[in-house]
């Protein structure tokens, strides 16, 4: 009824010295919380058998390691995740890596399904800002996020203790609908979300329909309806102090401001200033994106690289340049659009 020692694990293995250190520094690298089926996906096997039995018998199934297991996966092991596939561009993730967020992905549907108590736990790590559910939205897995609708709009219509209040539910979900073209259920949740609203009265909730508003708007093609919404959102989030929420929404109003500049250039001057007008708004946001970023470490700078792209080429500058910057981005993060418009 105690820690397992560098000397309990020497005992049991009659390893010493360098070896054992070696040993149990390769031991600590064992996913012990991985499910009986990904064996079959061809999981990285990276300790010798024995080891792998002990992780996950000896401690998993002791009574006394049992739950602090269940403490670390949550506190330790699936923020670490979640917080490596954020930082890891897609066409570098590694095998290793992949099979590490579906476990994770795995478990927190479990518990969400089930309504377990950790339920509420697995509801903010999968859709606060940056968690699971925004890392899948960036690869393009639209139904790994759909599995989980259903589940959240039962807890949603029938918890007073409102999820959307705590993390960016609707946001990511709004996103992912009309990605995956179901114009609809966007539509739907912004409308259940503000007949919430009307009860509940929150400030941050208001922020979010605003900003949902706008994906939706923008999805039409009404673009002063769009910065319309934008606009508020981000009054809001100026006075709440949400730092990732005000990088999201100067990320989306400086490319907004791409968008309005590129559909005034019927010639090829601007006499009346409005593209060099449109464009100055895109930098200025952009740059307050760009520092709130570095403060926060959660995003890089490679994230900006194609929208400078389409403002250095909409100025009419060096093509070559606009083409270098897009260049490092493709299959990085989901900038096809702005790609398509460069070379256009």
């Amino acid at each position: 009824n105690h820690s397992v020692s560098p000397e309990d694990l020497e005992q049991i293995s009659g390893v010493k010295g360098d070896r054992l250190e070696s040993a149990i520094r390769t031991l600590a690298t064992i996913s012990i919380f991985e499910h009986s089926g990904t064996e079959k996906k061809g999981v990285r096997i990276r300790t010798h058998s024995l080891a792998q039995e002990f992780a996950k018998h000896v401690l998993r199934d002791h009574r006394v390691f049992k739950n602090e297991i269940e403490k670390r996966w949550w506190t330790e092991y699936a923020p670490k995740v979640i917080e490596k596939a954020g930082k890891t561009p897609h066409e570098s993730l590694q095998p290793g890596l992949l099979n590490d967020v579906d476990n994770v992905l795995e478990y927190l549907e479990q518990h969400i399904n089930e309504r377990s108590s950790y339920a509420y736990q697995a509801f903010i790590m999968f859709s606060k800002r940056l968690g699971m559910g925004y890392i899948l939205l960036s690869w393009s897995r639209f139904n790994d996020i759909l599995r989980v609708v259903d589940a959240y709009k039962e807890v949603i219509m029938h918890d007073s203790n409102n999820v959307l209040i705590e993390s960016s539910t609707l946001q990511l979900f709004v996103q992912t609908f009309l990605l995956s073209g179901m114009i609809n259920d966007a539509e739907r949740w912004i409308a259940m979300a503000v007949e919430q609203n009307a009860k509940l009265k929150n400030r941050w909730l208001e922020a979010e329909i605003e900003t949902s508003l706008g994906y939706l708007y923008s999805h039409f093609g009404y673009i002063r309806a769009e910065e319309q919404a934008f606009l508020k959102a981000l009054t809001m989030y100026q006075e709440l102090g949400s730092v990732p929420d005000l990088i999201e929404i100067y990320k989306n109003l400086g490319s907004l401001y791409i968008c309005i500049a590129a559909q005034n250039l019927d010639n090829a001057f601007d006499p009346s200033g409005a593209i060099h007008a449109e464009l100055t708004k895109a930098e200025n946001y952009f740059t307050k994106a760009e520092t709130l970023s570095r403060q926060e470490e959660s995003l890089s700078d490679y994230r900006y690289s194609a929208q400078r792209g389409m403002i250095i080429r909409l100025r009419g500058g060096d093509l070559k340049h606009a083409r270098s910057l897009i260049h490092g981005v493709i299959n990085k993060a989901c900038w096809s659009s702005s790609v398509a418009q460069l070379y256009l």
